[in-house]
């Protein structure tokens, strides 16, 4: 519990107004003093939603700042950030491959930026597919990753499968086929159900290549 000095400093802090209006007049110092008010929140905001891509969006935060200062009304200096930080997360996010259409009004951060149980539950999804994959006959386990993973159009999957070009694409689908039957069996002798060999099988990409 603060005693009662600290209490006396705390109550005796300028209001951001006045540091706001000290900087604008060329005092560094009171701007100096707003972001180190205001890091704490705005660390927080970006720390807990994008973790380790953060630091550059706090920086770009408060360099905003720093040009707008001139721009914010009345004494809401930390939502005028706020509104900024808003921004910037939502430029990151529409940044990611995965996120091009990311609506805030309408879009979660767990489609976009998974915690870390979404993490986990990825890895483990992962584990699985690259198990089953493995449990393939060779040429069925490379024409999935070549095919999915590595992107080889159906002309250069023909070479290095050795055959013709009009095949791949039922030879892909017969391979996609028992791997589903192989995720099925492993996630049955986990005691985990379909719902986790098709969600292991999703990361491997839409079927129909």
């Amino acid at each position: 519990m603060p005693d009662q000095a600290d209490a006396d400093e705390v109550s005796a802090a300028p209001p951001d107004r006045a540091l706001l209006d000290a900087w604008r007049g060329g005092d560094a110092g009171a701007g100096e003093r707003l972001v180190e008010r205001h890091w704490g929140v705005i660390s927080r905001f970006f720390r807990h939603k994008v973790g380790d891509d953060a630091g550059d969006l706090i920086t770009t935060t408060f360099l905003a700042l720093v040009e707008r200062r001139d721009d914010i009304v009345g004494e809401d200096v930390r939502a005028y950030l706020l509104a900024i930080a808003r921004r910037r997360l939502i430029d990151h996010l529409r940044g990611l491959d995965r996120a091009r259409a990311f609506d805030p009004a309408l879009s979660s951060l767990a489609a976009v930026a998974p915690g870390p149980a979404s993490q986990l539950a990825a890895a483990q999804q992962a584990e699985l597919l690259h198990q089953a994959l493995a449990e393939l006959p060779l040429d069925d386990q490379l024409a999935l990753e070549l095919a999915y993973f590595e992107e080889l159009p159906g002309r250069e999957l023909a070479l290095v499968l050795g055959v013709g070009e009009h095949t791949v694409r039922s030879r892909l689908a017969r391979a996609r086929d028992r791997l589903r039957e192989a995720l099925t069996t492993l996630a049955r002798a986990r005691g985990a159900g379909p719902d986790a060999a098709a969600a292991a099988e999703s990361q491997l990409g839409p079927a129909g290549r």
